[in-house]
């Protein structure tokens, strides 16, 4: 297992969380360049690691505590109580998680 791998605006959260990686990461990285391909613009731009990880909350929410609870990482992310650590990015943004439905991102059902 690499510490370095995938690049972040298509980097799977097990990466992110220091979870133990399987091929699913390639499916999650697909679908970000799917969506890219659609919009024409990256879905998940974060600037850095914690941005990242907040803006896929935004759209998939919070992970189940059983996935956190395999995260080497997640205490960077997380409190003692699997909630977010809410963050400004350098525009002074804090993303809150669930705020974003993929449909209106994608303008789109299918």
């Amino acid at each position: 297992m690499y510490t370095y791998i995938q690049s972040r605006f298509y980097r799977a959260p097990e990466i992110i969380l220091g979870i133990p990686y399987t091929p699913c990461i390639d499916m999650w990285s697909f679908g970000c360049i799917m969506a890219e391909f659609a919009m024409g613009y990256p879905i998940f731009p974060g600037e850095d690691e914690t941005d990242q990880i907040s803006l896929i909350q935004e759209v998939c929410g919070i992970p189940p505590t059983d996935v956190l609870c395999k995260g080497q990482r997640k205490t960077k992310f997380f409190n003692e109580n699997n909630m977010p650590k809410l963050v400004s990015n350098s525009q002074g943004k804090v993303r809150k998680p669930g705020t974003k439905v993929l449909e209106d991102i994608l303008e789109c059902s299918d």
